[in-house]
C-alpha cells in the first residue's frame, strides 16, 4: 500500500466489517475525522505549541470487506471520484485530506497486509483464515 500515500504522522482508520455497516450513512462516520482534526488544532493552540495544519498529514483510511454498491452510484452522480491506486485500494476525492478506501476482500494474501485482511467477509475470510493458519502459530 505504499503506492497509495506516503507515510503520515496520523491516520484516521475507520473499519466497516460486514453487512449493513457498509451503508453510506455508517461510512459517513469517517467525517468524524474532520472533528478529530479540529480538536487536535484546538489542543495545540491551548498548549501554545506548533501544529502542522497540513491536512494531508492526517489521512483517513476506510476499511471494509468490499466496495459497496452506493460508491459507484455516487461516482456516477459526480459526488466523488474513485481512483485505483493499488490492488484493493482506491483514492477517494475530492476531500481536503487524503482518503483511501481499502477493500479487504480484494487485497492479496501477504504477511504485511494481515491487519487489513481481518476485515474480509464470507469465503474470502475463510480463505484468509486457512492461509494465515499456515503462516502464524496460534500463540
Amino acid at each position: 500500500m505504499a503506492c497509495c500515500y506516503p507515510p503520515h504522522p496520523r491516520r484516521w482508520v475507520t473499519s466497516r466489517r460486514r453487512g449493513p455497516s457498509c451503508s453510506a450513512r455508517r461510512c459517513s462516520r469517517g467525517r468524524c475525522r474532520e472533528a478529530h482534526q479540529a480538536q487536535r488544532i484546538k489542543e495545540a493552540e491551548e498548549a501554545k505549541r506548533a501544529f502542522d495544519h497540513d491536512p494531508a498529514h492526517c489521512a483517513a483510511w476506510l476499511l471494509a470487506p468490499h466496495v459497496p454498491d452506493w460508491i459507484p452510484a455516487w461516482e456516477q452522480a459526480g459526488w466523488l471520484r474513485f481512483e485505483a491506486c493499488g490492488e484493493g485500494c482506491w483514492r477517494v476525492t475530492p476531500f481536503p485530506y487524503p482518503v483511501l478506501w481499502i477493500a479487504a476482500n480484494e487485497l492479496p494474501l501477504r504477511d504485511e497486509l494481515i491487519p487489513f485482511l481481518t476485515a474480509r467477509s464470507g469465503k474470502k475470510l475463510e480463505d484468509f483464515a486457512r492461509w494465515v493458519g499456515t503462516r502464524r502459530s496460534p500463540a
